[in-house]
């Protein structure tokens, strides 16, 4: 059955083009939030591609990067 007004009622895919990527990136940000939720493996002390060593910890509903050693030593450098 079809109305008119808003296309194809049942079993019939979208054809909006623009829905695709919104459905994925929705997947995509519950299996990453369910993921970290899960339990909290990056939590801790990380050595950085210089060898410094950047802090991953809690922060607000997130996660805050904060370098623990060298030149730029107790800033913030990310969140997530």
């Amino acid at each position: 059955m079809v109305h008119s007004d808003i296309g194809p009622l049942v079993g019939q895919p979208c054809e909006d083009v623009a829905v695709k990527p919104i459905l994925i990136s929705a997947i995509a940000l519950l299996m990453s939030t369910g993921l970290a939720s899960a339990a909290d493996p990056i939590l801790g002390n990380w050595k950085t591609t210089l060898g410094d060593t950047a802090a991953i910890e809690p922060c607000g509903g997130g996660y805050c990067i904060t370098l623990k050693s060298g030149k730029h030593a107790g800033e913030k450098i990310g969140a997530f």
